[in-house]
């Protein structure tokens, strides 16, 4: 029985210290917020589908520069083409009566609205993904 524990605190101990996305991101003490590391998703792609209006985007935008985050933006309202690729990614989830914005897409995952919590965990996936 002691040795299954120990093989199963050790597994555990080796998931932590090789799991590359649980030293992506430390807890700040001070803010409660989530610390990215620099450079942990520079090569994490981002395409962001926005409004000039929009608040959560603009959230979005000073996120990613602030983070350093590479990404291309695409205004739905000024490019149906845009608008058009994002009803096609959205599928289903596209609400004709809602601004879908702002929608993400890196490394073949999706993500629809924004905070900054679940964005990070976001670019975590998209990090790990292959490409």
């Amino acid at each position: 029985m002691q040795r299954i524990l120990l093989l199963l605190l050790a597994a555990g101990a080796a998931y932590y210290v090789f799991n590359p996305s649980s030293s992506a991101t430390t807890p700040s003490a001070a803010s409660g917020r989530v610390y990215i590391e620099p450079g942990a998703y520079r090569n994490v792609q981002v395409e962001l589908y926005a409004t000039d209006w929009c608040p959560y985007c603009k959230q979005a935008r000073a996120f990613m520069d602030k983070e350093g985050i590479s990404y291309i933006e695409y205004n739905i309202e000024q490019d149906p083409a845009a608008l058009k690729r994002q009803k096609a990614l959205l599928g289903d989830k596209y609400n004709p009566s809602k601004a879908n914005v702002p929608f993400f897409v890196a490394n073949g995952h999706t993500k629809k609205g924004y905070s900054e919590a679940r964005f990070i965990k976001f670019l975590q996936i998209a990090a790990a993904a292959p490409k």
